[in-house]
């Protein structure tokens, strides 16, 4: 049994990697770099839906869009990913931004319209 009130500093460096997961995001580091940049025209999928929108920033706990909107009707989904072209949407207000917490983000992928302006 180990005395957690008397650990060495030597002892708490080598459980710390082995804790890292279970600290909070804020304080864990990602173990991957994230694969999208600031300024990149990206798709999420959340739990709840997607939203398109220009990539702001990235926090330990949500993505940040500005110039986004919620895809209310993607339409056939092989369509929406391909073309990025969707049934109907609804842009939120000009020139705001909208955080998406990643704890919903089923997955993020780089818009198709984006994809053609890097070729």
């Amino acid at each position: 049994m180990i005395d957690i009130d008397n650990l060495t500093l030597a002892q708490v460096r080598a459980l710390a990697p082995l804790l890292a997961p279970f600290l909070s995001p804020s304080v864990a580091p990602d173990p991957v770099p994230y694969p999208f940049a600031v300024g990149d025209i990206v798709c999420v999928h959340t739990v709840t839906g997607w939203y398109v929108g220009v990539l702001d920033g990235v926090t330990a706990t949500d993505l940040v869009l500005k110039n986004a909107a919620w895809v209310a009707d993607s339409g056939r989904f092989s369509d929406f990913c391909a073309t990025g072209e969707a049934k109907e949407i609804e842009p939120f207000p000009t020139h705001s931004r909208i955080a998406i917490g990643r704890g919903a983000i089923i997955l993020v992928a780089k818009h198709p319209r984006q994809l053609r302006e890097v070729k």
